[in-house]
């Protein structure tokens, strides 16, 4: 016997998967029906899943003073191991270029108002200025550069350190 407003069976068709997740309204505009996603699930994180932007939906949830609004993404198949209700972290694409220089984006830091990066030549460290285009939480694009590819990029010196090197008070010299 089944409790009045209690269910007896649930039946789910789980031919196609999806993964809502929120987003915030200042990345909204950003988001189109059709890009694509990278998934990875915590229960799978050594495997990357692919999926497609197929709604986003058109009225905001509020929460704390920050607006977010529910984009849906339909998992590509195979996905036979994933189950509802997993957490997944998400990547939603929404640009690609090939053939940049990019680098970590806490190599990027500011010096007299400039962009530079640290760059280690002949066991010292050394500034040079760069002008950057398009990033990620992760990478940088770097348009205008000193430096060649495969040189050493110091990430995050500290201030102390690089002003020393700056000034020349290193003991190396």
């Amino acid at each position: 016997q089944v409790a009045v407003g209690k269910f007896a069976a649930q039946i789910d068709d789980l031919s196609e998967l999806r993964v809502d997740v929120p987003i915030a309204e200042v990345d909204i505009p950003q988001i189109q029906l059709g890009q694509n996603a990278h998934l990875v699930f915590d229960a799978y994180y050594d495997k990357t899943y692919t999926a497609t932007v197929v709604e986003i939906e058109r009225v905001g949830v509020s929460v704390g003073g920050v607006v977010n609004y529910h984009v849906s993404l339909q998992i590509h198949p195979p996905f036979e191991d994933i189950k509802p209700d997993m957490m997944a972290a998400v990547s939603i694409i929404i640009g690609e270029k090939a053939n940049v220089f990019a680098v970590p984006a806490e190599a990027i830091t500011t010096r007299d108002g400039k962009q530079v990066i640290y760059v280690l030549r002949d066991g010292k460290p050394q500034s040079v200025e760069v002008i950057t285009g398009a990033y990620s939480d992760q990478k940088v694009e770097i348009i205008s550069n000193g430096i060649s590819e495969g040189e050493t990029i110091l990430l995050s010196p500290p201030s102390s350190l690089t002003e020393m090197f700056t000034s020349g008070n290193f003991m190396g010299r």
